[in-house]
């Protein structure tokens, strides 16, 4: 385990692709980036951060440090920043390591050894699959396609979330197993306090929820199973109990609808949008239960947030989710609308049983901390330092 403090002499100096973070939606691949950089420097990381554009005001203000410095390009294609511009710059700055958090962004002439953090695998394929150079439509794809196989051969290691993840990366696209490291990610510091009763009752107000209700949060693609959940929902014939869907696109949200409509429980299926960060505590907290019914996940950041909120969890038992639920909920079959109808009845009408998947959710919560990750995360750049001859 790496300490929380470093001596001078151990602090190394790691470069960061932060080209997505001049973007301000704090969700995904900016999540895990701005979490990450906020807790690096108390694992004695000293960073530079790279990008085209300045930082978002919203990331610049929790990144605020001695220990972090902005390095930015100027605008230019993205290609020419990741294999031009940004290997000389390395090399000015003297930097030891460089990271990518995301499956692009390694240049191939870097002057010291890189990691990249690969998420998932899910849409990735491997260069035969796609039919070679021919398989490619026109030169952006080209140049996307080559970038990412370039971080994934540059990299020394690979970073990814679970070792669900870390499977399918070794199947899908090749990569040898010795060369990914699993560190898992985890809840956002929003969720650091259970919000007051007080909170609680203004965001139900805001989004006019009188009743007791089970809630999601997430995509509202095809994997994401929601018509398998609406489907459940509707045949656990629950009354006084409404299904909250948080997120997704209004493409596919129509769909989900109808759907509705047609099972007769669209006066009970509420559609709330897309969620400010500030309101997730409370939703999470007074939730029923959080469901989680999808059937692929490279994690399941949802899990650690409802976790870090003490909410019942009901999830699928596909891909990554068991791995990081533990038993710190209930899991069912997410192809068996049974499983699911049964759990959704039994939550709802059994205190005992919510208070003890609640117990449950507490307690592995505490398995998950940005302050580790980052430990972790630091541990992998010292070890690429050192295989390649130590700091500068």
């Amino acid at each position: 385990m790496v300490p929380t403090t470093q001596s001078a002499a151990e602090v190394i100096r790691v470069g960061f692709n932060a080209n997505l973070l001049v973007h301000p939606s704090m969700r995904g691949w900016n999540r895990y980036a701005v979490n990450l950089l906020e807790n690096l420097p108390g694992a004695g990381v000293e960073l530079v951060l790279y990008s085209m554009e300045p930082i978002a005001g919203a990331f610049r203000s929790r990144l605020e440090s001695d220990a972090i410095a902005f390095s930015v390009s100027g605008k230019m294609s993205y290609f020419g920043w990741e294999q031009r511009w940004l290997p000389r710059q390395l090399r000015r700055d003297g930097i030891d390591a460089f990271h990518s958090p995301f499956h692009f962004g390694v240049p191939l002439l870097s002057p010291c050894p890189c990691v990249v953090t690969l998420h998932d695998a899910i849409g990735q394929r491997r260069w035969p699959a796609i039919g070679g150079w021919r398989g490619l439509a026109n030169v952006r794809q080209w140049l996307n396609f080559g970038s990412h196989e370039i971080a994934r051969r540059k990299s020394t290691k690979v970073i990814t979330v679970s070792r669900f993840s870390q499977q399918e990366l070794v199947r899908r696209l090749g990569i040898d197993a010795a060369k990914i490291i699993v560190i898992p990610e985890a809840a956002d510091p929003t969720f650091a306090a259970i919000p007051s009763e007080e909170l609680v009752k203004s965001t139900l107000q805001k989004f006019e929820l009188p009743k007791p209700y089970f809630f999601y949060i997430g995509g509202f693609d095809a994997r994401k199973n929601l018509p398998f959940l609406i489907r459940a929902f509707a045949a656990a014939e629950m009354s006084g109990v409404d299904l909250v869907l948080a997120g997704g696109d209004t493409t596919r949200q129509e769909e989900l609808r109808d759907l509705s409509d047609q099972l007769d429980v669209s006066h009970q299926v509420r559609f709330i949008g897309r969620v400010d960060d500030t309101d997730l505590p409370a939703l999470y907290r007074d939730a029923l239960a959080f469901v989680y019914p999808s059937r692929e996940e490279g994690f399941g950041l949802q899990l650690c947030e409802a976790m870090a909120m003490e909410s019942p969890i009901l999830a699928s038992n596909a891909t990554s989710l068991p791995e990081v639920l533990g038993d710190g909920g209930a899991l069912f079959d997410p192809t068996q609308l049974d499983q699911l109808r049964d759990w959704l009845r039994r939550t709802a009408t059994d205190p005992v049983l919510r208070k003890e998947l609640a117990a449950k959710s507490r307690s592995r919560g505490a398995d998950f901390s940005w302050r580790q990750t980052a430990r972790e995360t630091a541990s992998v750049y010292r070890s690429i330092v050192a295989s390649a001859g130590g700091a500068r």
